[in-house]
């Protein structure tokens, strides 16, 4: 029947069998074509057209039309050039525009629309179908009526890292640097101005954690006046200079009770001769109020600036077009405590624990005993995936209906058991946890790590496992909000000086491409960068993970491997030396890269 609805002929099969399984394509034939013996003639079954038979259907109520629309906006994308059927990973969504496009579907429609339901419900028809089985969305996060100065109670982010400080003694394994060329033509003290406008617009770079005589702690938001920027200025003879000058900034430790957790510096090269070379920037940033998705804004804030400063110094009208945020850190901060009490806490701890009650320390051996301490001490190794690999990874995660994580992380799991030989198996990875739209405008730490367990099936073909992954992936990120300190207080592990609390392995996928797009959110909107040219351009020394960049910490974990996502796939496997001879690591990767290649075979 040619009248037959595709759509909800697909919405049915994705929801009773496994993504891998479900067709490229639906064929309507008047029957099926037999042979003499009665058996199906498949050689005599029309060929499917795959080019035209994923028609674009356009939306049929006002519901699905809103929802086309925040989709194409937040894929920057012509909302005509695809229809209610057609899957927003597809369309080139990934997981950090899956945050975004959850939060703004819950402000347009009216209901809870989670990350979660995105990975299953990947269609315009498919989310819009589950709306009436949804709650009302999360209310606003409020603005305190405090002044900036006036404590307040920190979050359960910033707790823990000002935990880990002092336990420390003051470290610098959770420093952030960043280090970038500064463009040609970019005038220097435009561009100060415009990081002072992005340090003043966002409290969390200007706020301290301080320590009442009780014992209570709570954070302080400086005045720009009283704190300003930091900015430093420094020659270099080279490359080698350069390197050990930003290595050095960034192993200096910020006094988190005193001085804002934020600073710059500026690097002239200077050739021996005295002529000028390029400009180089380092950023220097405290986890505590700074992560990844943080990095991201702040160059899309700081192009802003640059140009209405630009604008002005030219002689036009000089106006601010960034939006005042309508919360700041601290706002999340108090919210954030209220929300994680009570029933939602009770709910969030009974998932977790009974999941992660009893579990041994997954350790895979090591070629030395380990310290009776954490040693932070690491070591990178990175490597390659060929153009070609990638791109069939790539493939392969779209057969199977999860995001290239799920096959990479389900690929890390069988190097795990490989070497352990076990099946129960326990990875620490990190989730932006912004599920709130109010969130996605602000710099600050709202990171969080899940514990991600998975029991290993030896009798699942490869698609399966990673299909299995992808779903517990969806499933631990509805349970995501739990902080993972609360977590670890909650099953009151034995004392182990020794280890990382709970997880001794990580693993992430930075996926670099979605900054390419060139929007920033401004008050749960997106808009298009105002300066064409980018100001600063990532350098090798900055900390994402490049083998011979920045010195490593392995921020007391035995292993994490980070891959980065670019025409190709790059791995980093930093690891605790205390533990491992590089050798040891080398096979690590090695095992890891087979199994990929494995996985790249499958049809």
């Amino acid at each position: 029947d040619s009248d037959v609805d595709s759509g909800a002929v697909f919405e049915q099969l994705r929801a009773k069998v496994p993504s891998y399984m479900v067709p490229a394509a639906l064929v309507p034939v008047q029957a099926l074509p037999r042979k003499i013996s009665g058996k199906l003639d498949v050689g005599a079954l029309p060929v499917p057209q795959l080019g035209m038979t994923r028609e674009i259907v356009p939306p049929r109520d006002d519901q699905e039309a809103r929802a086309r629309r925040v989709l194409a906006e937040v894929l920057d994308a012509d909302p005509e050039a695809f229809g209610i059927n057609d899957d927003f990973f597809d369309l080139g969504g990934n997981s950090i525009l899956s945050i975004m496009l959850a939060s703004r579907l819950s402000s347009e429609l009216g209901r809870d629309i989670s990350v979660a339901d995105i990975f299953r419900h990947r269609t315009v028809a498919g989310l819009v179908g589950i709306l009436g089985s949804r709650r009302t969305p999360t209310t606003a996060i409020p603005r305190m009526a405090e002044r900036p100065d006036t404590p307040q109670v920190l979050s359960f982010q910033q707790e823990w890292l000002w935990f880990v400080d002092r336990h420390e003694g003051g470290t610098a394994s959770y420093n952030i640097h960043l280090c970038y060329h500064v463009a040609p033509g970019v005038a220097r003290c435009l561009l100060e101005d415009s990081f002072r406008a992005v340090y003043e617009r966002h409290e969390a770079l200007r706020t301290v954690i301080r320590e009442r005589p009780d014992g209570e702690l709570h954070q302080v938001v400086l005045h720009p006046e009283e704190a300003p920027l930091t900015v430093g200025h420094a020659s270099v003879n080279g490359a080698d200079e350069l390197a050990t000058q930003v290595r050095q900034d960034a192993s200096r430790q910020f006094d988190l009770a005193s001085e804002p957790p934020f600073r710059i510096t500026f690097y002239q090269e200077v050739a021996q001769g005295g002529s000028k070379g390029r400009v180089y920037l380092g950023v220097f940033a405290h986890h505590i109020a700074f992560d990844g998705w943080s990095a991201d804004l702040m160059l899309h804030e700081l192009e802003w600036f640059y140009a209405d400063l630009s604008q002005g110094r030219a002689g036009g009208a000089m106006t601010p077009t960034l939006p005042e945020l309508a919360i700041q850190y601290r706002d999340y901060a108090a919210w954030q405590r209220e929300r994680l009490a009570g029933e939602r806490l009770a709910e969030l701890l009974k998932y977790w624990t009974a999941r992660l009650a009893g579990r041994r320390p997954l350790e895979l051996p090591p070629d030395r005993a380990r310290p009776r301490r954490l040693d932070h001490r690491g070591e990178r190794l990175v490597f390659e995936i060929d153009a070609d690999t990638s791109a069939a990874l790539r493939r392969l995660a779209a057969q199977v209906g999860v995001g290239l994580f799920s096959v990479l992380l389900s690929a890390y799991y069988l190097m795990i058991r490989t070497f352990t030989g076990r099946n129960d198996l326990l990875v620490g990875v990190p989730v932006a946890n912004r599920s709130h739209g109010q969130t996605h405008d602000l710099i600050g730490c709202f990171i969080n790590t899940l514990a991600l367990d998975f029991e290993v099936d030896a009798d699942d073909d490869v698609p399966t496992l990673i299909e299995k992954v992808g779903a517990r992936v969806a499933e631990a990120q509805e349970h995501g909000e739990l902080p993972f300190a609360r977590l670890v207080k909650e099953l009151n592990l034995p004392v182990d000086l020794s280890r990382h609390p709970l997880v001794q392995l990580w693993f992430d996928l930075h996926s670099f491409t979605h900054t390419g797009t060139g929007q920033v959110t401004h008050g749960g909107r997106i808009g298009d960068r105002r300066n064409g040219a980018a100001l600063l351009q990532h350098h090798p020394l900055d900390g994402r993970p490049t083998e011979g960049g920045s010195a490593a910490t392995s921020k007391g974990l035995d292993l994490g491997l980070v891959v980065l996502e670019g025409e190709t796939l790059v791995g980093t496997l930093t690891y605790a030396v205390s533990l491992f001879e590089r050798g040891t690591v080398e096979r690590f990767a090695n095992v890891f890269q087979t199994i990929l290649k494995q996985f790249a075979m499958v049809k």
